[in-house]
């Protein structure tokens, strides 16, 4: 299941064991054709739950609740769970601040991308498939969720859609994505926003639900 993946969870994070799991190589090679380097790290506080035949793959590094300069700070846990058949997928380095949790259910997939960042107490629930793309950041207390759960009693009513979020894109604190949303690269969400349809690339939106108040945008990181 974890095969050519360092996986820890330590109680007591320190040096040896940080850096006893940065020189785990995979025996492949990648892309740019120098061994890759495969580590997962869980902060040992976290709730981790584990079905049988999912899938993970960690291209890059991998750390959650590990970082302790959280801001806001927090002693809330991390949540990882992975139901049967479900799929993470880790394309870089991926870092998350303490509370984060992440819900996989059954043969769902989630893929991140390089340099992303998401902050504390931060939820993800993927029922369909989530990609969030290179560069962007998630702040803290927001919600990614692509499905709503329960069905309404209507003949047309999608319970869930795959949602798509481009490369550097920037989310704010307490903003909500919702299913079958596709959010374009550069694009802004800004604090407490509901976003309940497409975002262009480079665009600002902001509200509840979230309209474009802004084009033609630039972020630095």
């Amino acid at each position: 299941m974890l095969d050519k993946i360092r996986f820890i969870i330590n109680k007591r994070i320190g040096p040896r064991t940080l850096l006893k799991s940065l020189w785990v190589y995979s025996k492949g090679r990648s892309n740019s054709n120098h061994w890759s380097l495969n580590s997962f790290l869980i902060n040992g506080n976290s709730i981790i739950h584990l079905e049988k035949n999912i899938k993970i793959v960690i291209r890059g590094h991998f750390s959650m609740g590990l970082n302790s300069n959280n801001f806001p700070p927090t002693k809330s846990p991390c949540a990882l769970q992975m139901f049967e058949k479900s799929t993470l997928i880790i394309n870089g380095i991926v870092d998350t601040a303490s509370g984060v949790s992440i819900a996989i259910t059954n043969n769902a997939l989630l893929e991140i991308g390089d340099r992303v960042y998401i902050n504390s107490c931060t939820k993800l629930i993927c029922c369909n498939k989530i990609k969030i793309g290179n560069g962007s950041i998630i702040s803290w207390d927001c919600e990614i969720r692509d499905s709503d759960l329960h069905k309404l009693d209507k003949e047309d009513f999608l319970i869930s859609g795959p949602i798509d979020i481009g490369n550097d894109v920037w989310i704010g604190s307490g903003s909500k994505i919702l299913k079958g949303v596709r959010i374009g690269s550069g694009a802004v969400i800004a604090s407490g926003s509901v976003v309940t349809k497409d975002v262009p690339e480079n665009c600002l939106v902001a509200g509840v639900p979230a309209i474009i108040k802004r084009k033609n945008v630039k972020w630095m990181r």
